[in-house]
């Protein structure tokens, strides 16, 4: 398989449905904060063979073996900069001070002594949180330098500005539109409908765009310029030139191998058939598409979950609802064989295909 970088960049505000109804009575399709990896995934897979037929099995079966990496958010912050990744804001932390100084306060497995509480068996509680009140504003985006400074064993403690940290949300666009009638060609009566699309870009200077990794054996031929999310809104698709845009590499002051602890932060959503816990968790099973890496879990840092569905093109029928563990959340992990820095933005989600969609991309931080 040969590996390629993907860059998308939305030409107008694009939607990414949040699965909700859109029907009569339900007047706005509003998009995700951020894409989901199947979401980007599916618009790889159907752009790299556009003259395929998606009835056709076979057809089918080449498609869903091309892997893909991400969806990752990348800024260019002028016309002449590099591309650079920003990743979710890890849930292992709590933010405090206001937009011109954030102190980051860890949070890092912990006794409570005598006390108890009702966390699994062999659980540790994360404690760390301090008294004060919570920033308002901390971004839910991290530069990916600040990350890799959170990745290390002692993460810097001076203060930073919001800049500095990371982005927040791209902004929304609202549009009204109305239906057309087919036969008259003129707007049908009461047929109002609004949507809600996300702007990548964070002013006039900064560009946004979605990045991805591609393994695939088939050759595509990415378009230049292709639909992306609902109500087809253009986007442009690109290779980057190596120049341009560099994946980020595992920290060096991070110890992988066996008997340390490591942190395991999810930079993609996870989908794992526990839930929130990975199957391979346990210590006594190997990490799926890592033979020989077996972990323990022994703390966790995971925001509530998050839903997703979505249609099957091979039974034409829509997918069950699954809770996944989102971006963001945070395991610690004791490495009980093997060495971990294989993981190092790699898919850990529990299925097959899952890991092929891109859910689960691991960043690898020290405990």
């Amino acid at each position: 398989m040969s590996v390629r970088t993907l860059l998308i960049e939305p030409h107008d505000p694009v939607i990414f449905r949040d699965g909700k109804p859109f029907t009569q009575g339900a007047i706005h399709a509003k998009s995700l904060p951020f894409p989901l990896p199947g979401t980007i995934a599916g618009a790889i897979r159907t752009r790299s063979r556009s003259d395929w037929d998606f009835t056709s099995k076979d057809h089918l079966s080449r498609l869903l073996k091309i892997e893909h990496t991400g969806p990752f958010l990348a800024v260019r912050e002028s016309a002449s900069a590099k591309w650079e990744i920003a990743f979710p804001a890890p849930a292992d932390v709590v933010i405090t001070g206001d937009d011109k100084a954030l102190v980051l306060h860890p949070l890092r497995p912990g006794s409570y002594g005598n006390g108890g509480c009702d966390l699994p068996e062999g659980m540790q509680p994360l404690l760390g949180a301090p008294k004060s009140k919570s920033a308002g504003k901390s971004p839910p985006f991290w530069r990916h330098d600040r990350m890799a400074d959170w990745l290390g064993r002692s993460p810097a403690q001076q203060p930073l500005g919001l800049p500095q940290l990371g982005y927040q949300n791209l902004e929304i666009q609202k549009r009204m539109h109305v239906a057309i009638d087919a036969d008259t060609q003129t707007a049908s009566e009461g047929m109002l409908f609004g949507t809600v699309g996300l702007e990548f870009a964070y002013g006039r200077e900064h560009a946004a765009a979605i990045v991805s990794r591609v393994d695939e054996s088939e050759n595509a031929a990415w378009p230049a310029v292709a639909p992306l999310g609902g109500e087809r809104r253009l986007a442009y698709w690109s290779e980057p030139e190596p120049a341009a845009f560099v994946w980020p590499s595992l920290p060096g002051n991070i110890p992988t191998k066996q008997g340390s602890n490591i942190r395991l932060i999810l930079a993609t959503p996870g989908a794992f058939a526990s839930g929130w816990r990975p199957a391979w968790s346990d210590g006594e099973s190997d990490v799926p598409g890592h033979p020989g890496l077996r972990l323990k879990l022994y703390a966790a840092a995971v925001p509530r979950f998050q839903p997703v569905s979505g249609w099957d093109l091979q039974t034409g029928k829509p997918k069950a609802t699954r809770f996944l563990a989102p971006a963001g959340s945070v395991y610690f992990l004791k490495v009980i064989q093997g060495d971990a820095a294989g993981l190092w933005l790699r898919p850990v989600s529990d299925g097959e295909q899952d890991r092929r969609d891109g859910y689960g991309i691991a960043l690898i931080g020290a405990a």
